[in-house]
């Protein structure tokens, strides 16, 4: 619901906006096209859309006083002249309304925020991941059944190196022993697993403007303990997990992590995961 809200007033207020300068980005194409047609509007078959939706409240039914923190994510390298635009877009959607999609709440204070990717401990010996959101898990082209390390690393490094290819122009800095993606990849298979909840799979509902009708997507939700030899070097990369989500449309709010690294202090009221009646 505030997706297609928000997605309403961006195509509204932002149609004059000029072309972003991203490398990946394909003559012609709007920003609309790059944000919101990632597959039409860059030169990659594998282009992600740049930005997410996360929603701090779980709550089934919200009551007037109650305030719904959200996060509008916007990946890689932003122009000023982009975040401001997307400030005044915002502005002008509360002053002037969300349109057919808008949701059953008044906003009353908003901002907006670049956030930089995320540190990672030195020397981690474990991290713990537990999913906020259910999460469209897909690895060597396969439907995942449960929470693997090997696949959600994967995850987050495919959409971390594609979103270095499409808004940079290149691929992301790696260390040695391993110089480049197919490495990285292989590395994550060295990842070990240790379940710390039982997976359970949600049927998650949503309403389609553009296919009139709703549409069904299975996600898992789950927690495990991601160790082993290849965790020091693939850290830098799973820290970005909370910013980027694991697994597929993360633009609809799927596949929301919270991390807590062994080498750091956990916290032992770790956010409750979203059933699915909750994330509809």
């Amino acid at each position: 619901m505030l997706r297609g809200a928000i997605g309403w007033s961006l195509q509204r207020h932002m149609q004059a906006a000029p072309q972003p300068d991203w490398p990946g980005l394909l003559p012609r194409s709007s920003f609309i096209d790059a944000v919101f047609n990632p597959q039409q509007a860059w030169n990659n078959q594998q282009a992600v859309p740049p930005w997410h939706l996360q929603i701090t409240n779980s709550d089934e039914a919200w009551s007037p006083q109650q305030v719904l923190d959200g996060s509008f994510l916007l990946c890689g390298h932003w122009s000023d002249w982009l975040l401001g635009l997307w400030q005044d877009s915002f502005e002008q959607a509360v002053e002037h309304g969300f349109g057919i999609h808008a949701p059953q709440f008044r906003v009353t204070n908003w901002q907006v925020n670049a956030q930089t990717w995320l540190d990672s401990p030195p020397h981690p010996s474990a991290l713990e991941l537990h999913t906020l959101t259910p999460a469209r898990l897909q690895d060597r082209g396969r439907d995942c059944t449960t929470l693997q390390a090997g696949a959600v690393a994967r995850s987050v490094l495919r959409r971390y190196r594609q979103l270095h290819l499409q808004l940079l122009g290149q691929e992301p800095p790696t260390t040695m022993p391993y110089p480049g993606y197919p490495e990285l990849s292989r590395a994550c298979d060295e990842l070990c697993t240790e379940r710390l909840a039982t997976p359970t799979f949600s049927d998650i509902k949503r309403w389609s403007n553009r296919q009139g009708r709703a549409v069904t997507m299975t996600g898992i939700t789950g927690a495990i303990r991601i160790s082993g030899p290849t965790l020091p070097e693939l850290a830098p990369i799973l820290a970005q997990a909370p910013l980027l989500h694991i697994g597929k449309q993360p633009n609809f709010g799927l596949g929301m992590v919270e991390c807590a690294w062994a080498s750091e202090p956990t916290n032992p009221e770790m956010t409750t995961p979203m059933t699915a009646k909750e994330y509809q």
